[in-house]
């Protein structure tokens, strides 16, 4: 959307088989041929890039799991489907409506002629955007169209506005920022009638119930739009509460005025809140809800609506259950554990101290927080990620399989449709299933939403980290809860508090990452040319380490602060907490910087806390990784262990057992499968926790380590010598075509819009990692 072709992509909501729908009111007259005109350029895809590959058809449901939920809880989508008569009406005088145009709902955004203003180009004008970002990072993004003077312009890429060197041919727009811009060629007078159509994104079918997505957040539930309620039957009851989570993105054009959500149980208003426009950030806000329903001996009707200016809003994941006793709101009614997965993005496993077994290790890094829950926990000494960055990563925590059989692998792939994931697992089970991510990779653009009824992706900020995973330990209605929370709190970019600078042995106002990380990756490119000693002592690595060390100490505070939430508000007596990372980061070990690299231990061993009712404290030595997290919550849960997962259940089995092979491997991540450098071939490895096995892209072995004498991977063992490991060889050898082996077809391919890569290359994640320096 934002200064890239607005063509439709794969929109994540259509892909279930569509339910037929109710007929559409025909709209005549030119402007209608002008706009169903444009509909059709949209649909064949206008612009600089060819549209992605069709979403398929395949649905992929949890039918392994015989397991439902209770009717005790009823699902306010199920049966929903949009009512597209009901339309606001269009007010010449007025600026935005909704248009149904060729079977679909568009929001029609009029410009005046006061609105534009001259670029300072030949034949390029500016006005202020009406419509705000709909959708920053997701396949669900809007489509639009622009018409002028009832001709349907063409997409045009703003750089080629700006740079210049082609001629302007025919009339254009483009989108940037707020900003929306008309190109004209010579001698075309500036259009005097101008039509910004973008796509309600109204959401589709997801098995029984609906499913929308609108950017800052996705999962089952509709738009309630302003002045157009939602009216849903409601049978009759006693004792019974509704819950739900409403949203709104920012209101179009200059409105001020506050919105205003209300329920209504046959005509009587139960609740209410006032949005204030302030209050809606720019990617939108959400407000958790719940309210007591009145008991009734006969059916009524729940009424939805919100009130104020016209905006994108609605209601997520609305469940009418049972009422809940408030000093036991999160225990489960049927018994079964709460499962929490509390993810650190990029948080090396030597920043907990029973793991600090590397050169750079710092014993004086003190996280009081982490380490009292380590102590409350069963510690996994020998856990591994799948990869070395967050995509593959986080695909193989939710589906248990390694990344070459889960196919989202580089930097624009996705989870594919056909995935069973964990969160569907448990959805079907009866489990209510929340997510609450920072965003980037961690999205419905890449299919991470698969299973979650409510997926909350992105609006962190460092002021608080965890403060919208914190709003969601208020929530609950009756069923056991699913929480996965993932945060990049201890990601780059590295801007840690002063308070927490002088801990890491900084000073306050001394060199930020951008001061070192460019002398940073000289001196690990010198000593990758043989010109230099040994990075990671170099000081400006130094530095950088320090500065990351000073971000997980401020984490260390947040989680603090999170988890005495977790525990004011009931959840630790009822819940089973798994804390973990994706990934860690390497600050010159192994000839490297940052992440997004080879698989070495620096990046790929990761810390793995397991706490909850019956789990002891103390420590386990049997190998384990990301992919055994998903069978571990399933038995948790009840539920059988789906065939098509390749992990085990960490409950039942036996760490003396002798050890199993967990694997790991990694892509470059802005290559679409291509060649690496290659000094680093070798993007496959195994280990049994005491021998690591690295493989050619060939299956042929390339290197090996004794990984208790050499825990930094500094010294490879010489093939054929009298300690080369040949019975973990020759297994690994045996398995390795398992490993790379795709059992899922590769997901659509995300076109990301400019805030897309905005976003990744803040973090990092589309930097130069072929010469060491990946993030």
């Amino acid at each position: 959307m934002e200064g890239e072709d607005p063509s439709p992509m794969n929109d994540r909501t259509r892909r279930r088989p569509t339910r037929s729908r109710a007929p559409h009111r025909a709209l005549g007259g030119p402007l209608f041929a002008a706009l169903a005109a444009a509909t059709v350029l949209l649909a064949s895809g206008c612009g600089e890039d060819d549209a992605a590959p069709g979403a398929t058809d395949a649905t992929h449901g949890p039918s392994a799991v015989d397991v439902s939920a209770s009717e005790r809880w009823v699902q306010l989508t199920d049966g929903y489907e949009p009512d597209h008569g009901a339309l606001a009406e269009t007010d010449p005088d007025q600026r935005i409506a909704l248009r149904e145009i060729a079977g679909e709902t568009w929001i029609e955004i009029r410009y005046r002629d006061e609105d534009w203003t001259p670029l300072g180009l030949p034949g390029v004008f500016v006005a202020r955007r009406f419509a705000p970002v709909l959708s920053s990072s997701s396949r669900a993004r809007a489509r639009q169209a622009v018409v002028a003077d009832e001709t349907p312009l063409v997409y045009r890429g703003l750089s080629r506005v700006i740079e210049g060197g082609e001629p302007i041919e025919a009339a254009s727009y483009g989108l940037y920022e707020d900003r929306l811009f008309v190109v004209l060629p010579d001698g075309v007078e500036r259009p005097h009638d101008v039509v910004h159509l973008v796509a309600l994104p109204r959401g589709a079918p997801d098995g029984a119930g609906w499913r929308i997505d609108v950017g800052h957040v996705a999962g089952e539930g509709f738009l309630v739009l302003p002045g157009q309620p939602v009216e849903r039957p409601l049978g009759e009851g006693t004792a019974r509460r509704l819950s739900f989570t409403a949203f709104a993105k920012p209101p179009f054009g200059d409105a001020t005025e506050p919105l205003v959500f209300r329920v209504l149980q046959d005509g009587r208003e139960l609740w209410r809140h006032e949005l204030a426009r302030s209050a809606i950030t720019g990617t939108g806000a959400i407000v958790h809800g719940a309210v007591d329903l009145a008991d009734t001996t006969r059916d009524g009707e729940l009424e939805l609506r919100v009130d104020g200016p016209f905006a994108i809003t609605g209601f997520l994941a609305p469940i009418v259950g049972p009422q809940l006793d408030p000093d036991a709101a999160t225990t489960a009614l049927d018994g079964r554990p709460n499962l929490v997965v509390f993810l650190a993005d990029t948080f090396r496993a030597d920043n907990l101290a029973s793991l600090r077994r590397f050169h750079d290790s710092d014993d004086a890094l003190d996280l009081p927080r982490l380490e009292a829950l380590a102590r409350r926990s069963t510690s996994f000494q020998r856990a591994w990620s799948t990869s070395s960055w967050t995509l593959p990563a986080h695909a193989s925590l939710f589906t248990s399989l390694l990344p070459e059989q889960h196919a989202a692998t580089t930097a624009f792939s996705s989870l594919s449709d056909e995935a069973l994931t964990l969160a569907e697992v448990l959805r079907a089970a009866g489990y209510r299933t929340v997510a609450v991510t920072d965003g980037a990779y961690v999205t419905s653009s890449f299919g991470l939403d698969q299973g979650f009824e409510l997926f909350v992706q992105g609006g962190s900020t460092r002021d608080d980290w965890l403060a919208a995973p914190r709003d969601v330990l208020a929530t609950s209605d009756g069923r056991p809860t699913f929480l996965f929370v993932q945060t990049y709190a201890t990601h780059n970019p590295f801007e840690p508090s002063d308070e927490a600078r002088v801990l890491a042995g900084l000073e306050i106002g001394g060199p930020g990452e951008g001061d070192v990380s460019g002398p940073a990756a000289e001196a690990v490119q010198r000593a990758r040319d043989g010109a230099g000693g040994d990075p990671r002592d170099d000081p400006a690595v130094d530095t950088l380490r320090r500065l990351y060390r000073a971000q997980v100490i401020d984490f260390d505070r947040a989680l603090g602060e999170w988890l005495d939430a977790f525990d004011t508000r009931g959840w630790s007596a009822t819940s089973h907490i798994f804390f973990t990372s994706d990934h860690g980061e390497s600050f010159g070990a192994n000839e490297w910087l940052y992440h997004i690299g080879p698989i070495y231990e620096t990046l790929a061993r990761i810390p793995l806390l397991w706490s909850g009712p019956g789990v002891d404290g103390g420590s386990r030595d049997d190998t384990t990784s990301l992919v055994d997290l998903a069978p571990t919550l399933a038995a948790l849960a009840g539920v059988a262990v789906p065939r098509a997962w390749i992990g085990r259940d960490l409950g039942a089995t036996d760490p003396t057992a002798d050890p199993r092979l967990a694997w790991m491997s990694w892509r470059p991540a802005n290559q679409h499968g291509a060649r690496a450098n290659e000094r680093y071939d070798g993007r496959l490895a195994a280990t049994d926790g005491r021998i690591k096995v690295h493989f050619e892209e060939n299956g042929a072995i390339a290197r090996a380590f004794d990984l208790v004498a050499d825990p930094d991977e500094d010294h490879p063992l010489a093939v054929g010598a009298k300690d080369w490991p040949t019975d973990v060889a020759r297994r690994a050898s045996d398995d390795v075509r398992r490993a790379i082996e795709a059992l899922l077809p590769g997901g659509s391919v995300v076109r990301p819009d400019t805030d897309m890569l905005e976003r990744l290359r803040e973090l990092g994640y589309l930097g130069d990692e072929e010469n060491g320096n990946g993030r």
